[in-house]
């Protein structure tokens, strides 16, 4: 459950091989501090203009991101889409 203010994706539990096929994809709020948080990232763009966070709209470009302190990396479920302006 979402409430009207949050953000909501379809996600899947991290390690699941099945990703969004999976038994358990359903739709989740996003961590606030996975939208607030101090980032890393990536040098490319993302795969998609409007891929994760970037589907509200972006004042620069969309890159793959990360928390900057997390050990995974682009691999961490914190992993997604951000605007980097």
């Amino acid at each position: 459950m979402t409430s009207a203010d949050s953000y909501c994706h379809k996600s899947y539990p991290h390690n699941d091989p099945d990703k969004m096929r999976s038994l358990d994809a359903e739709c989740r709020t996003i961590p606030t501090n996975y939208i607030e948080g101090d980032f890393k990232f990536a040098r490319g763009s993302c795969w998609s203009p409007t891929g994760g966070l970037c589907e509200y709209g972006c004042d620069g470009t969309c890159h793959t991101s990360w928390l900057r302190d997390d050990a995974q990396k682009w691999k961490s479920p914190s992993s997604m889409c951000r605007c980097q302006e």
